[in-house]
Parts: structure tokens; C-alpha cells; sequence
């Protein structure tokens, strides 16, 4: 059998094959994506216009006008919390402090790689990365990452990403000479909604306090991989892979562990404790993909 995987097919597989099972090979996607969702996905766009030559202000609007027509399809409920994501997207944006790409030599944007996988016959690791650069006459690959964490707890998980490790070993096989990730990390906001304060204060305040504190949010680390680090991932990989074969042949189980992550239900909860799900559950939850 041909076989596509990706980091995250992999993460998944590992850390719950029945989750695996409803995505990749039901070919069941959630409708509706968690407003958590929605900073990072906003930021990258942004970044991705400003990369490939839009200006500062084209960026801005783009910010507002598509946050805007989020806000006025959501439902009451969510319409605060993507307010909120609008105002701090729009802090991120304005406040960031490395808009001189003349530092870089040569960018590209939003590149997709497909590599085979070691000596796997009919494996292939696929994925995209925010970009590669050139900077000083290195390639790295560039991405773009907004935490809540620390910064210093951030740097700690990516010192053994295995997504870090995968980017670098997959643009090798594709003959870039990448040394590994260039990082610009943006916090998420330290600031926290007062009992009597209003939403529109409260945005406010995130916005101001962006620009006002750059260096406090922002920071650009880089992360280094070795060759022993590349055959390491790629081991490893490899033994995921053979997992997800066995998930292919029915052979998987569901992780209770994983039903919760970040504060966050996994959507696949609603019908992965019953042998049937309700089919009007799936579809009014669930959309159907190809499965290849």
C-alpha cells in the first residue's frame, strides 16, 4: 500500500490511533475549528502576505477584514473571544519587530516538500513549511510560532521537536543545505480580562500593550540539527509508520488520555465511545474527505 505521512499524521497515530483511524482513514474533519484555533492561523496569514510583498498596511486590513467576517458569523458566544483574537493578531502584527527582510538573501514562502522516507518502499513524508531564507549565506527553514508558554519553556520543547527535525531533514532530501529553524516566537497576551472591564477596554489594552512592550513578546531563537539527529527522527519515524500500517488493517485502539488537550475537547470524543455513532451526530459535527 502507498502511503502518505506527516508529522502530524504521525503525532496523531502515536498519540491516539483511534483519533487516526476517524481522520485519515474514515476521513471524518470537525465542521467547526476551536476559536483557539483562530490566532494562530490569522498571524501566519498575515505573516505569509508581508513575506510575499504586501505591505504593512495591506496587512493590517487583511488582519481586520477577515477577523471582521469571522465575527459576524459566529455565534454570541464566540463573537468575544474572536474580538479579542482580532485585537491581539492585529498587536502581534503592528508590534512586530523584524519587518527588514533585506537581512535575508533569498525567501520562499509556503513550500511544500514530499520526500521518500528512509528505505521505506511506497513511503513518503510530506509536509509544508512556513518558508525558507537565506540568511549570511545559510539556508534555514522559517517558521513562525505564536505560545503561551514562557519563552524559555518554548525554546526547552523545541530543542527536541521532532516537527524541527522533520522540516530539516526533509528540505536535506530535497537538497537544500538547511543548518535547521529559524523561529520567530510571539507570546500570546499576559494580560488578563478584569472582572468589571469591558471587551472593547480589554482589547484595547492588548493592543497597547504590544506595541508598547515589543521586546516582551517577541523573539526570534534558532534551532540546530545534527546528522545523528536526523537518523534518530527518521528511526523513529519509521517504527511510526509501521504503527500506522497496523491502524490501517484495523488494528488500533482509542487513548481516554488524549480526549483532552489544552483545556481543549478533542471532537472526536462525541463518537468514539459507542460502537455505532448516531450518524446525525456525525453529520452534523463531521465533514467527508477523499481518503486516499
Amino acid at each position: 500500500m502507498k502511503l502518505e505521512v506527516s508529522h502530524s499524521s504521525c503525532s496523531l497515530a502515536r498519540s491516539c490511533p483511534m483519533k487516526y483511524n476517524w481522520k485519515y482513514i474514515v476521513g471524518l474533519l470537525p465542521i467547526r475549528k476551536s476559536t483557539s484555533l483562530a490566532l494562530g492561523s490569522i498571524i501566519h496569514e498575515a505573516m505569509d502576505m508581508f513575506y510575499s510583498g504586501f505591505n504593512e498596511l495591506e496587512v493590517s486590513h487583511y488582519i481586520t477584514t477577515t477577523m471582521d467576517e469571522q465575527i459576524a458569523n459566529a455565534s454570541i458566544n464566540e463573537q468575544e473571544d474572536l474580538e479579542i483574537i482580532k485585537w491581539t493578531a492585529l498587536g502581534m502584527w503592528v508590534s512586530f519587530p523584524r519587518k527588514d527582510l533585506t537581512i535575508f538573501q533569498e525567501t520562499k514562502s509556503e513550500k511544500e516538500f514530499k520526500v521518500r522516507l528512509g528505505n521505506m518502499r511506497n513511503v513518503l513524508f510530506v509536509g509544508r513549511s512556513d518558508r525558507l531564507i537565506k540568511k549570511d549565506g545559510l539556508w534555514w527553514v522559517g517558521e513562525l510560532k505564536t505560545t503561551g508558554l514562557p519563552l524559555q519553556g518554548f525554546k526547552n520543547r523545541m530543542s527536541v521537536s521532532d516537527q524541527v527535525t522533520a522540516y530539516v531533514y526533509a528540505w536535506k532530501k530535497k537538497g537544500y543545505p538547511v543548518n535547521g529553524v529559524l523561529f520567530d516566537i510571539i507570546r500570546k497576551p499576559l494580560l488578563r480580562k478584569g472582572v468589571r472591564e469591558d471587551c472593547t477596554l480589554f482589547c484595547q489594552r492588548i493592543f497597547d500593550d504590544y506595541v508598547s512592550n515589543p521586546l516582551k513578546y517577541h523573539e526570534r531563537h534558532y534551532e540546530y540539527r545534527s546528522d545523528e539527529d536526523l537518523n534518530r527522527w527518521e528511526k523513529d519515524t519509521t517504527l511510526a509508520v509501521k504503527n500506522i500500517r497496523r491502524i490501517w488493517k484495523g488494528d488500533y485502539f482509542r487513548n481516554p488520555d488524549a480526549c483532552w488537550n489544552y483545556n481543549s475537547e478533542c471532537p472526536y470524543k462525541k463518537i468514539c465511545f459507542t460502537d455505532k455513532p448516531d450518524q446525525l451526530t456525525v453529520d452534523l459535527y463531521f465533514e467527508k474527505k477523499e481518503v486516499k
